[in-house]
């Protein structure tokens, strides 16, 4: 599943799950975090403006809102098509 930004370049969105989701737990990103750029350069350096340098385990693609998990995650998203961190979503804005 890809989007476009406001210059019509593609973008991807990834879910990064941490290699130790317990590195995570203080910043609230135990479960992960979900993450939209130009391509997976893009989404780690923004990664890293946030948190800092944490040790990644599994990047995967996601390829529709089925590939979130239910429970968690997408109630309490921001919107993955613009580019930006959108789980764990600070923005207030779904």
């Amino acid at each position: 599943m890809g989007s476009t930004d406001e210059d019509g370049r593609v973008m991807i969105v990834l879910w990064f799950d941490l290699e130790d989701p317990q590195e995570g737990r203080d910043q609230g990103i135990a479960l992960g975090v979900g993450v939209t750029g130009h391509d997976e350069k893009d989404a780690r350096d923004q990664l890293e403006a946030e948190y800092g340098e944490i040790a990644i385990g599994n990047v995967t693609e996601v390829s529709g809102i089925g590939d979130i998990e239910g429970k968690h995650v997408r109630p309490n998203m921001g919107n993955f098509l613009k580019r930006g961190i959108w789980f764990p979503n600070h923005s207030g804005v779904a």
